[in-house]
């Protein structure tokens, strides 16, 4: 009840909860950091749908493959009409506060699963 209650201050005050202010700052390190990510374009000629998702890096040591597999992850669970806003740093950002407020998650899992 407690938990519910919570969910409902977040979406009427406008307020993103911890979790959805760190996707929402990793978002932003990826679309300033665009250049040190390949996107699916680059490494496969085919054109196809996921052209503008980002490609899990397959060759690189444990440790840095975590962490950037995160990122990678979140991006590419963004809805497409957010993520081709990435060269817009300031639309892209105001999308993406959007598009986090009305939802609120706890963890990392449940932004995946549920996308």
């Amino acid at each position: 009840m407690l938990v519910l209650n919570i969910s409902i201050l977040f979406k009427k005050l406008e307020i993103l909860p911890v979790i959805s202010l760190y996707f929402h700052s990793l978002m932003l390190f990826v679309v300033d950091n665009w250049h040190y990510f390949q996107n699916n374009s680059t490494v496969d000629e085919n054109n196809t749908r996921y052209n503008n998702r980002l490609c899990i890096p397959s060759v690189t040591p444990a440790a840095i493959q975590r962490g950037t597999t995160y990122y990678i992850k979140i991006f590419n669970k963004l809805p497409p009409e957010i993520s081709v806003l990435k060269n817009y740093k300031t639309i892209f950002k105001s999308a993406l506060r959007k598009y986090l407020l009305p939802q609120v998650f706890h963890s990392i899992e449940e932004f995946l699963s549920n996308n």
